[in-house]
């Protein structure tokens, strides 16, 4: 008896540790299926991230290469820019300067001009005064003859 009843004891304690070894295991393999769910996710989601990570580094890599083609472009525009505009600037500079001595010519040449028209002026002012006076003396000594200036022309009145 004693001995039956440890012997149920005893199967009762190893059918309750069968259970208990059953839930464990059970316990066990679903977390060890979450687990292995999980991390098959969060491989995949790595390998995700990883085919992204080498769109992205590629796509970063050409557009470099196109931001350097960009600024060499823009340095290049820039720089024949640069060159039209001192091109320019000189052509403008020589025509100022040419201008310039042309002017200065002009000048002289109004000054010589003047200078030049003033002196004949002094000279038929001068002639006519003393042609004036000549005519006077010879229309005094020819008969029948009127000799008068208007405008530094000289008129004869037969």
């Amino acid at each position: 008896m004693i001995r039956q009843d440890y012997q149920k004891y005893n199967e009762s304690q190893l059918i309750d540790l069968e259970k208990l070894y059953k839930i464990k295991l059970d316990s066990i393999q679903k977390e060890y299926h979450h687990y292995t769910t999980n991390e098959y996710k969060h491989e995949s989601k790595n390998e995700d991230f990883s085919e992204e990570l080498i769109k992205l580094t590629q796509q970063n890599q050409f557009l470099q290469q196109q931001l350097k083609k960009l600024e060499n472009n823009h340095y290049q525009t820039n720089q024949q820019q640069h060159e039209i505009s001192n091109q320019e600037y000189y052509e403008l500079e020589n025509q100022l300067s040419e201008y310039q001595s042309l002017i200065e010519y002009s000048r002289d040449n109004t000054n010589y001009l003047s200078l030049e028209i003033n002196t004949y002026r002094c000279l038929l002012i001068n002639l006519v005064s003393s042609t004036q006076q000549k005519t006077n003396l010879l229309s005094s000594k020819i008969p029948g003859f009127n000799i008068y200036f208007d405008h530094g022309t000289m008129w004869v009145r037969i």
